[in-house]
């Protein structure tokens, strides 16, 4: 990858490793967490999300997140969705409503351009270091 920003997420591999890394595994209580924390995304996205698009979007998002978890490794990154969302989502409810929304925008692209692993981590990343 060079200095330039790339719209490709596989563009990323093995380069967020840098930011932050996970365990591949994870616990019942951190699994719950994740979940709480899908729910209350679910839930404030009404508050921020008016294009129905989007909306449904964010919604199969995060359906696909709960129920396609063996995906949710990347493996190339080294890198837990469900250990790190929850971080990024404590940040980013605490933002403005911009912030919100282009929360809202990234987890809307997992579903439409990238829901392999390493899609999902690029996307939610971002957020880490609001």
């Amino acid at each position: 990858m060079d200095d330039k920003t790339s719209l490709n997420t596989h563009d990323y591999d093995t380069h967020l490793s840098k930011v932050m890394m996970t365990k591949r595994h994870i616990t019942t209580a951190e699994n719950e967490l994740f979940l709480k924390c899908i729910l209350e995304i679910c839930i404030e996205r009404n508050k921020y999300v008016t294009d129905q698009l989007m909306m449904e979007n964010v919604r199969k998002s995060l359906i696909l997140l709960v129920h396609d978890s063996s995906n949710n490794y990347d493996d190339k990154n080294k890198i837990r969705v469900e250990l790190l969302l929850p971080r990024v989502w404590e940040k980013v409810k605490k933002g403005d409503e911009s912030l919100h929304y282009l929360f809202y925008e990234q987890i809307s692209d997992i579903i439409t351009a990238g829901p392999c692993s390493q899609g999902r981590t690029t996307r939610i990343i971002q957020f880490l270091n609001i």
